[in-house]
């Protein structure tokens, strides 16, 4: 998924862009419910360097925070 802009090795038709970024977003929105901070940053943070003017990257980033217990990183 990284290295192509495909969802699998075998597709022929490229992704947009943007579905990447929203496969990055969701997935570290489901490590948050399942309550492993680390992972959530590590795909957050990826969802971010992807495209660091998408606010609501850093909305879930802060609520990964807070979630994990640390409010001065999550503000």
């Amino acid at each position: 998924m990284d290295k192509q802009m495909t969802l699998e090795e075998k597709d022929i038709e490229e992704q947009d862009p943007t579905v990447h970024l929203w496969l990055l977003y969701f997935i570290s929105n489901h490590y948050l419910w399942k309550r492993d901070s680390k992972q959530a940053l590590v795909f957050i943070n990826r969802a971010i360097a992807h495209t660091p003017t998408l606010l609501d990257l850093y909305t879930l980033k802060g609520k990964i925070y807070q979630k994990a217990g640390d409010p001065k990183m999550a503000a």
